[in-house]
């Protein structure tokens, strides 16, 4: 029920978006109003408002199930694992990240919840693959992989990684709300 709802909603979105589109489009018949929407579409670009790709990098992070690894049941891979490698793929110069398509942007949660990690408030299984993309230098990102999975990860999981000359992610899914605050005006 919940599922069909958010897929009625995510559609009307794309619809409402396009109208918007159309109308940017009819707007931008002057100089001025160009530069506007070249701006505006940056901002999006760097808010993680629009779909992107690029070259970058694709980790894959499968839970180990044999008889000589820790149940992984008992022992999943947890938030604060994932956050450190989202963070050092950042610092070696991630541009745009997601995990599991869902995109992460300065608002962005990833916490445990009960036996799942949720990140901006969907869920993803702890016991199933985790696919982790992230575009940037791919030789840089490639290069930094050998020392940012933490040594737990790579005891319980199985981590592999490759390299593309295009990686796609797709736009942030959650709102981006703000109530408090509020722009300085300098003087």
């Amino acid at each position: 029920q919940l599922k069909k709802q958010k897929e009625e909603l995510e559609k009307a979105v794309e619809e409402l978006e396009v109208k918007a589109a159309e109308y940017e489009k009819e707007a931008t018949e002057d100089t001025k109003n160009q530069r506007l929407l070249e701006e505006l579409n940056n901002t999006r670009l760097r808010a993680g408002l629009t779909n992107v790709e690029g070259p970058g990098i694709t980790i894959y992070i499968d839970p180990k199930t044999s008889l000589f690894t820790p149940q992984v049941e008992d022992d999943p891979i947890q938030d604060y694992e994932l956050l450190y490698i989202v963070n050092e793929l950042y610092a070696a110069g991630a541009e745009a990240v997601s995990i599991n398509d869902i995109r992460l942007i300065g608002n962005s949660s990833i916490r445990i919840a009960g036996n799942s990690i949720r990140i901006n408030g969907e869920r993803i299984s702890q016991q199933e693959r985790i696919v982790i993309k992230a575009i940037g230098n791919k030789t840089i990102l490639e290069g930094a992989m050998g020392w940012f999975i933490p040594n737990r990860v790579k005891r319980i999981c199985e981590v592999t990684s490759e390299t593309k000359d295009n990686i796609k992610i797709k736009k942030a899914s959650i709102p981006v709300n703000y109530e408090h605050i509020k722009e300085v005006q300098e003087n």
